[in-house]
């Protein structure tokens, strides 16, 4: 009877599949099978019922869990940025600060300065001091997952502070944050590492952060009370009004937020400020000391800039380790960048593989694999099961990685890079990336880069969107052209440096097994190899564009790409021009009142205790705020 209510119903309702018409065809199937065989029906309608129980069960929970996940999280942020502001690191000696904290975070970095450790403990002092350090430490490293950095010990910083006139080189390490609760632990662990191999008043850090709904702001704050304690000059903004309108183009706004993370490179104390945005609120810290960081005074009307660095280190909201960094400021170049990974979302595989995946998932819960397949056809169903996020992390744990910047990476033929290796397509650069070695490209950002200050400094470049005519790319592609354009093209991607930004992904980054065809060298293979020889890349101006469609926020890579000569017309030009035009109009205009001026100033209520720049709150710096 079955057979032939199933037979009829697939006459009935030709081109659709036996499970199909049975279940999903018109009301006169469900009547026919009903009537030939009622407890099949109604077995599979329960079969049905019972599994959009289970996933909107699924949905539900998922909520709530992450709920409760941005709730212990702010908690756990308030309460250790209380603890590091009551154990008032800042009393220990700052040399003996800065070992314990590359001691506690990375022993093996450490072992350098193995005699140092044990002079230093051999004292109640230093005892205490590991004490405390390895606590924050270890609350951070329990906080969210982070990453295990495994040093390199061929990588040796000792160059690093150093110019190429013998003059000390400084660094401005910028950042945007925005809903980064789950990578800002280990974020912040790596950071503190960074300023605490780097050679003494050489550092800045930058960080623009707005919009965020989750905890991003209490660890902010656990890192403000780190960098006051280590006397790291910083500029730390929370809470930021820059926000995308609602017609606003995303790269337009994406500049926005990088300038201003990079503010320090050119703001002045001609401004509104003070001192104490900047730096640890402490009798230590005077004209003196200021002057030899290259700050103003805190009475000097001067038009020199916060930070005047000699190199920028643009970070992503990435897991990376104080080694990568390192590694890349090593190398001599106008932008040096690493390599980004990834692994494929399930939504962007094939339809047929994501049936196939279903009805898998389906028959491990005991329904039949042909019956899970005519199910994926139900759409609340299979977008329930794909929203999951227990079976997307079981797709990602299996797949390989994949090279994630490929809008903004180019390679020296102007290409895009592949997701997978070789990445590259010139012969050159194709011959050093199978040695593992450091190769030359048009373009790269790549979750973290290094930049010459010179294009900012020297002729006034900014991030930008794209000019009237010019290809509407990513601007992090339109950094690159003006750099190249203003003679800064030596553009290096360093293949044993990779970043990830999810915890899974980091973990796996440097596994054979899920990154393929590309190994990892040492420091000292790239010092033993020969150096890249410019005049064997290809100096063709021309790169593929790939603009972004007035209004999308997608680029689709098989129609929006274009061969484009990225030289001719000089775009740097015209949008510096028209920069100092708007910052002449600006100028033009009249002066407030001195009473719309005093209003302008005025705090909101309860809102007193954080110093103001330009409307914006920053983390106050007194110790213990």
């Amino acid at each position: 009877m079955g057979a032939a209510a199933w037979d009829d119903g697939r006459k009935k309702n030709r081109g659709l599949t036996r499970g199909r018409s049975l279940l999903f065809s018109t009301l006169q199937g469900w009547k026919q099978a009903a009537a030939c065989n009622p407890r099949v029906v109604m077995s599979w309608a329960a079969v049905m019922l019972l599994l959009l129980y289970l996933l909107s069960g699924r949905h539900r929970s998922r909520h709530a869990q992450e709920a409760l996940q941005r709730n212990r999280a702010q908690s756990v942020a308030a309460t250790l940025a209380g603890k590091v502001a009551e154990l008032n690191l800042g009393q220990y000696d700052l040399e003996l600060l800065k070992l314990a904290v590359r001691h506690a975070i990375n022993p093996a970095e450490a072992a350098s300065h193995l005699r140092e450790i044990q002079i230093a403990d051999s004292t109640a002092e230093f005892g205490s001091l590991m004490g405390k350090v390895q606590g924050i430490v270890w609350d951070l490293t329990h906080a969210q997952a982070t990453v295990e950095c495994i040093w390199d010990p061929t990588l040796h910083p000792g160059s690093l502070g150093k110019g190429k006139m013998g003059n000390t080189e400084r660094y401005l390490v910028a950042a945007n944050m925005h809903n980064n609760e789950e990578v800002l632990p280990h974020f912040i662990l790596q950071l503190i590492h960074l300023f605490a191999v780097l050679p003494p008043e050489t550092a800045f850090l930058s960080i623009y952060e707005s919009g965020s709904k989750d905890s991003t702001g209490a660890w902010l704050e656990v890192l403000q009370h780190l960098l006051a304690a280590m006397h790291i000059p910083h500029r730390i903004v929370i809470g930021g009004s820059l926000t995308r309108a609602k017609d606003q183009a995303r790269i337009d706004f994406l500049a926005q937020a990088r300038n201003r993370a990079l503010e320090p490179l050119w703001l002045n104390s001609s401004m509104a400020t003070s001192t104490s945005l900047l730096l640890p609120h402490d009798p230590e810290v005077t004209d003196r000391k200021l002057t030899a960081w290259g700050l103003p005074g805190g009475r000097a009307k001067s038009s020199k800039p916060m930070w005047p660095a000699d190199r920028i280190v643009f970070l992503n909201d990435v897991y990376f380790c104080a080694r990568d960094t390192i590694r890349l400021l090593q190398h001599d170049g106008d932008m040096v960048c690493g390599l980004d990974f990834d692994r494929p979302k399930l939504e962007e595989m094939p339809g047929e593989f994501q049936r196939n995946r279903f009805a898998e998932d389906m028959r491990r819960m005991w329904a039949p694999r042909w019956l899970g397949y005519q199910l994926s056809r139900v759409a609340p169903l299979f977008f329930r099961w794909r929203g999951s996020p227990s079976v997307n992390a079981a797709f990602k744990a299996e797949s390989d990685m994949e090279f994630y910047d490929i809008w903004v990476a180019r390679d020296s033929d102007g290409n895009l890079f592949e997701k997978h290796a070789p990445y590259v397509t010139d012969p050159y650069s194709l011959d050093r990336v199978a040695r593992g070695l450091p190769f030359p490209v048009k373009c790269c950002w790549n979750g973290m880069v290094i930049l010459s200050s010179g294009p900012f400094l020297r002729h006034g470049t900014r991030i930008r969107g794209h000019e009237k005519g010019e290809c509407a790319a990513s601007e992090c592609t339109l950094l690159c052209n003006d750099f190249q354009r203003l003679g800064f093209s030596r553009i290096i991607v360093d293949p044993s440096v990779r970043l990830a930004y999810t915890h899974r992904d980091a973990r796996d980054v440097h596994s054979a097994r899920f990154v393929k065809g590309i190994r990892l060298t040492d420091w000292a293979d790239v010092q033993a190899a020969p150096p890249i020889d410019w005049s064997l890349t290809p100096h063709r101006p021309y790169a593929k564009c790939c603009g972004l469609p007035e209004g999308h926020d997608m680029i689709d890579f098989d129609k929006d790409c274009k061969w484009d000569n990225f030289m001719t017309p000089n775009f740097t030009s015209i949008a510096l021009r028209a920069r100092t035009q708007r910052a002449h109009s600006m100028e033009a205009r009249p002066a407030p009142s001195q009473q719309q001026a005093a209003g302008s100033q005025q705090q909101a209520p309860g809102r007193e205790e954080w110093p103001t720049l330009r409307g914006e709150r920053l983390l106050s710096t007194r110790n213990g705020s």
